[in-house]
């Protein structure tokens, strides 16, 4: 984003944020925007809320209601979306984000902070361990455009390096909202890319698909569909991608802990290798 002589580099920070996501709260900003910066927790909160503030003052944010629970335990009253002018003046730059992207309703709200809440687990699991980096993460928009495929958006995607292995990844956040024919059609879109082998023009390589789901039943369903799916498919694809399940709640808190289950596994297991997972 171009620098504007109407916001301060931080406020210019606060709405690409915004924009990436399409809905964060004030906790989701800073958890973001402060991730590793040495500054007592009152102090970040104070800031993210101000800076908020003076973006909806300008008219270039605007509040919508929150509804409970998530990570942030429905700390924060408000969620934040882009306005029509915080939208117009992201877009008047190329490299920021496309008018399509602006938000129309709050129907990928609940997604939009799911999978912020993800990322931000991410980082903070980077943090504790001194091995371990996370890489680049991308949006469902961004991710979108990278795979360059009309048929498959997945809501984000990562690479985390640990010590001995870099993970890369997309991630799919459900909300037990579509039935398991549903995502396993979703699913048979990875797979078409898969074997289309145009993503390898695009992708380094083929990323490990991770699904979070709501509660341990949803996960094993979502499993279930998903083996059946490979099962059909054949063609050695169960041996050349990977899928894994594990619950929100779980991942967010310890995302390359032994919280995952792997599609033809039984238990549960890190992304990692044996004590590979923290340093």
């Amino acid at each position: 984003m171009s620098a504007s002589p109407l916001l301060s580099s931080r406020e210019q920070q606060v709405l690409a944020l915004v924009g990436r996501f399409r809905f964060l709260t004030s906790w989701h900003v800073q958890s973001l925007l402060f991730n590793g910066v040495r500054m007592t927790p009152a102090s970040k909160e104070v800031i993210a809320r101000r800076t908020m503030k003076a973006l909806v003052d300008a008219r270039l944010l605007q509040r919508v209601a929150r509804p409970m629970g998530g990570v942030a335990g429905g700390s924060s009253p408000h969620v934040y979306c882009l306005s029509v002018r915080g939208a117009s003046l992201l877009a008047s730059d190329e490299s920021s984000l496309p008018k399509r992207k602006v938000p129309r309703g709050t129907f990928l709200l609940r997604h939009a902070l799911s999978t912020a809440d993800f990322v931000i687990g991410l980082q903070d699991s980077a943090a504790r361990n001194s091995a371990h980096r996370l890489v680049e993460w991308s949006c469902d928009w961004e991710t979108a455009e990278r795979v360059g495929s009309k048929d498959l958006i997945p809501d984000a995607s990562f690479i985390y390096q640990s010590r001995s292995m870099e993970l890369h990844a997309f991630v799919e956040i459900d909300l037990g909202t579509m039935n398991s024919k549903e995502f396993a059609a979703k699913i048979g879109r990875y797979l078409d890319l898969f074997s289309a082998g145009t993503w390898r023009e695009r992708l380094q390589v083929w990323p490990t698909v991770l699904t979070l789901a709501p509660d341990p039943a949803r996960a094993l369903l979502l499993k279930r569909a998903t083996e059946a799916l490979l099962q059909h498919r054949g063609g050695g694809l169960a041996e050349a991608t990977e899928f894994a399940f594990a619950v929100q709640a779980d991942a967010c808190l310890d995302p390359v802990g032994r919280v995952w289950i792997t599609a033809g596994a039984t238990d549960r297991s890190s992304l990692f290798p044996q004590g590979d997972e923290s340093e």
